[in-house]
């Protein structure tokens, strides 16, 4: 009886497990049976509801249909988005626009993270070349459009050509500026998709410039002739008189607020300030002597001369490229046009050469966004299975000579950005903090300040000195859901903050970016957008002593839109 009471439990003993093996290997071979024809795997156990913001980068950002790969719209630089999913290979994201278009993007054009918890979505995008909108036979009447209501009386109506077709023109592989004009003094109207298909009804006398019809409007526009391919002369286009170009924002008004911006500024305080009002828009000039302020250019990261007679700054769309303008607004030229995607512009102190980031290199990797929780683009490693392929953009310091030539990488980390240069050399910042190098290729980058539980270390500025020695470097960081500004020493000490905030009874805690120094090493200009209830509100320029001590607002009246992408919207020269 003992003996058969003892088997009797190691019998239901080997039932059971001989029964949880079978089920097990039933489990495995139902995971291992293919789909049937026609269903759907899921590639990723993501959220369904998950969203993301994103930022479109320099350049715009191209909206595709994934059915037909036709060109839904083009988001402006700067512009936000909400993505809702991605491909397998996460280099596409689907976008909704505040305006509600959505489509789908390349991730290599967006300033976006945490893709990982988007859901996957099986699709195969591929761009066609847009069918291009068919001219107006003569003697039909042509479709008025809100370009031609704007328009001045003198500008001559677009002729057709000489065979009243037009000449059909293909847009090169960069996505290009539409503007209402002949030149890049006259305001973005559009833009064209790379590869895409436009319709030239005439040129400028020159030759370099030609009108277009507006692919989303039906309307006229101009894009730079270096940028297009055709089968058929340019020539043979009539030549069109070309519109008038827009006044400049007025710097004088009888308000009260426009009147400010024409007040000088604190007694002390000299010198120029080049200001940007938003990513890739335009670009003013304001004297502290007189309080004047007028428009100089357009483009990115406008930064002055250690001259104050000159800024550089930088382009997109298909006249992409750095450039330099003089103070005046006369002799505007591309110094350096080689390299695509190229922001952050910083003079050398001598004002020979021009330090830039260059965002067109990139390198394949393996996504263990999903083994690793959270985004993780790296190399493939023994064992990984058929982990998705991904395509990163790596950012990179570069410098070419005033001249356009002697063009050369220096030593930085390859996610460098917002770099500055003074006599003490170069600061960036990099995902792994702040840094500093020379420019050379052979320098070793030398880390300046590193928290890994902080993080966000953005557009550094190094404090000038008339003696050259190294000052304190200035610097914006995310906390508690705001920015604010912070000092450094060169050695990584002293690490502290210039701005407190006021109070944390507000809805919303305003934030305070864009730092510059002063020639002298004496002020820091930056931008913020707390209100005199210290909550968020419209941003405007602001100054404070090198301690941090005696803030107050500038008197410049103008429209600000800053996307927190370390968009450089100030400096500050002689």
């Amino acid at each position: 009886m003992k003996k058969r009471r003892m088997n009797r439990p190691m019998t239901v003993v080997r039932n059971r497990l001989s029964g949880w093996l079978f089920l097990l290997i039933a489990l495995i071979l139902v995971a291992a049976w293919p789909g049937q024809p026609g269903q759907a795997q899921t590639l990723a156990p993501t959220p369904t509801n998950a969203t993301v913001s994103a930022v479109a980068r320099a350049g715009g950002a191209a909206l595709w249909d994934a059915g037909g790969g036709t060109l839904i719209t083009v988001a402006a630089p700067g512009e936000r988005l909400t993505a809702t999913a991605r491909s397998a290979d996460g280099a596409w994201l689907y976008l909704q626009s505040a305006a509600g278009a959505t489509g789908w993007a390349a991730r290599d054009e967006l300033l976006i993270f945490n893709v990982e918890v988007l859901p996957v979505e099986a699709v195969t995008i591929t761009p066609a070349t847009p069918t291009p909108i068919p001219t107006p036979t003569p003697g039909e009447a042509e479709p008025e459009s809100e370009e031609q209501a704007i328009t001045p009386q003198t500008t001559a109506a677009a002729p057709a050509a000489t065979d009243g077709e037009g000449l059909s023109v293909t847009v090169s592989n960069v996505r290009l500026n539409i503007r209402g004009g002949p030149g890049t003094n006259y305001p973005v109207i559009g833009a064209a998709a790379p590869g895409q298909a436009l319709v030239a009804q005439g040129r400028n006398e020159q030759g370099d410039w030609l009108q277009i019809m507006r692919p989303d409007t039906g309307g006229y526009g101009w894009v730079a002739a270096s940028y297009v391919t055709s089968t058929d002369p340019l020539t043979d286009l009539p030549v069109v008189a070309a519109p008038a170009v827009p006044a400049a924002p007025a710097t004088a008004s009888t308000s009260p607020q426009q009147a400010a911006s024409a007040a000088p500024a604190p007694a002390g305080v000299q010198g120029k300030l080049v200001i940007q009002t938003s990513y890739g828009g335009p670009i003013y000039l304001y004297d502290f002597a007189t309080g004047s302020l007028r428009q100089l250019t357009s483009g990115f990261d406008p930064a002055l001369s250690p001259d104050g007679s000159m800024v550089a700054f930088t382009r997109s769309g298909g006249e992409q490229g750095l450039y330099a303008i003089n103070v005046d607004g006369s002799g505007e030229r591309l110094v350096f046009g080689e390299r695509q995607s190229l922001i952050s512009p910083k003079w050398s102190p001598d004002g020979s050469q021009i330090l830039f980031v260059r965002g067109d290199y990139s390198w394949k990797c393996k996504d263990h966004s999903e083994r690793m929780r959270r985004y993780n683009c790296r190399p493939a490693e023994p064992g990984d299975g058929p982990l998705p392929e991904l395509r990163e953009t790596r950012p990179r310091l570069a410098v070419v000579d005033l001249d356009g030539n002697n063009y050369r990488d220096i030593a930085s980390l390859d996610t460098a950005s917002a770099p500055d240069w003074t006599s003490a050399g170069i600061v960036y910042a990099s995902e792994a903090g702040i840094q500093t190098t020379s420019p050379t290729s052979q320098d070793a980058n030398r880390l300046v300040y590193f928290d890994v539980l902080q993080r966000y270390y953005q557009d550094p500025d190094w404090q000038p000195r008339p003696d050259g020695s190294p000052g304190r470097i200035v610097l914006q960081q995310r906390r508690a859901g705001r920015w604010d500004l912070f000092t450094v020493n060169p050695d990584g000490s002293g690490f502290a903050p210039l701005i407190r905030p006021a109070t944390v009874l507000v809805d919303e805690m305003p934030s305070n970016v864009s730092p510059a120094w002063s020639p002298d090493g004496r002020h820091i200009v930056f931008l913020s957008n707390r209100t005199p209830e210290n909550s968020a509100g419209a941003w405007g320029v602001w100054i404070m002593d090198a301690d941090g001590g005696n803030q107050r607002r500038l008197p410049i009246d103008l429209p600000f839109e800053y996307t927190f992408v370390e968009e450089q919207m100030l400096d500050w020269g002689p």
